[in-house]
């Protein structure tokens, strides 16, 4: 079977979610045609360089410097339907033009044809909003036009919480179970790829970022003033897939991109871990079963807070708001937090 998997370019999160689908299908024997834009299209490819692709319109959602998030996003509806009906258009004149029996879907919502079946796959049935009911209402509507709904979590986690286990599920929708890039590495050392990793020292906290701009350059910010209080070895992982770069400030290392192997020696080696809340991030988390996380929702982002908020009270990962960054307060607090 010929697949077109296409995905969202809203953090890397949506990219590396469907590297294990990605390897399932090929292991069947499909045919896979990789979609999408920017930086996730990018380390689709470094997974998959033998695979065809194809670019998709850009989504350019813009956000505010501030935690008012939801004001600037529903002005952009506009911008963001006409997007949709371009990518729709653009998939009706591929599907006979490269011979695509299947659809998936990560959160693109202009990706469904009645030419073929279509997956749509998100974690969020009912994204976390003001009038959370029929934000859940619209959202059905929005999604209404794809054959199957693919849902990323399971009964027994439920880590999606009430986005994905509050109502009902469609007719048309599966629980698949969490995915992580991770699950595809299985020969795992302890030496570091990475080039003259063995220069420095090994991470005390390892802080991963990830997300939009402006949000993004100021949580580093935080961060790299943060780690001049203390002597704590800290490696900043910026998420940027163009080139590997390493710059060694004192006693915060900042590197550009890990691929996934030296990541997960990274998780593996750091006694604590600080990143957003995004649910592709927690299915990794879960399924590397980390203990000490400390979770840093973009501010504004009320799907990654309400997660953020979830995992503390149950007393699995420490909480703190990116305006209140303090690591003195994570070494003091992290261990009432017992991780997955």
């Amino acid at each position: 079977m010929k697949i077109f998997l296409a995905v969202m370019n809203w953090g890397l999160g949506h990219a590396t979610r469907c590297v294990p689908l990605i390897h399932q299908f090929l292991a069947k024997g499909d045919e896979v045609i990789l979609g999408g834009e920017g930086r996730s299209l990018q380390l689709l490819r470094h997974y998959f360089p033998q695979l065809p692709f194809l670019e998709l319109p850009a989504y350019n959602i813009q956000y505010a410097a501030s935690d008012k998030q939801i004001p600037i996003l529903l002005r952009q509806i506009p911008h963001l339907l006409r997007t949709f009906q371009r990518e729709h258009d653009f998939l009706e004149e591929q599907i006979p033009l490269l011979g695509i029996e299947k659809v998936i879907s990560d959160n693109r919502y202009g990706l469904w044809s009645k030419q073929v079946p279509c997956v749509f796959m998100t974690h969020q049935l009912a994204p976390i909003a003001p009038f959370f009911y029929l934000t859940h209402q619209l959202h059905k509507f929005a999604i209404r036009k794809f054959t199957e709904i693919w849902i990323p979590d399971s009964l027994e986690l439920k880590l999606a919480g009430k986005m994905a286990h509050q109502f009902p599920l469609p007719a048309n929708a599966s629980l698949i179970g969490t995915l992580s890039h991770f699950s595809v590495n299985q020969n795992i050392t302890s030496d570091f790829n990475l080039k003259n990793a063995s220069n420095f020292p090994q991470p005390d906290m390892l802080a991963i970022l990830s997300g939009p701009e402006p949000q993004r350059t100021l949580f580093s910010e935080k961060i790299e003033n943060e780690a001049k209080k203390t002597k704590l070895n800290i490696w900043l992982v910026e998420g940027k897939t163009e080139k590997q770069e390493i710059h060694v400030e004192g006693n915060l290392i900042r590197i550009s991109y890990l691929d996934a192997t030296d990541l997960q020696k990274a998780f593996a080696c750091s006694p604590v871990v600080i990143s957003r809340s995004g649910y592709s991030s927690l299915m990794d988390y879960h399924y590397l079963k980390l203990k000490k996380m400390v979770l840093v929702p973009t501010p504004g982002q009320t799907e990654q807070e309400y997660l953020a908020e979830r995992l503390a009270e149950q007393k699995i990962a420490m909480m703190q708001t990116q305006n209140a960054f303090d690591i003195a307060k994570i070494l003091a607090e992290i261990t009432n937090f017992q991780g997955f």
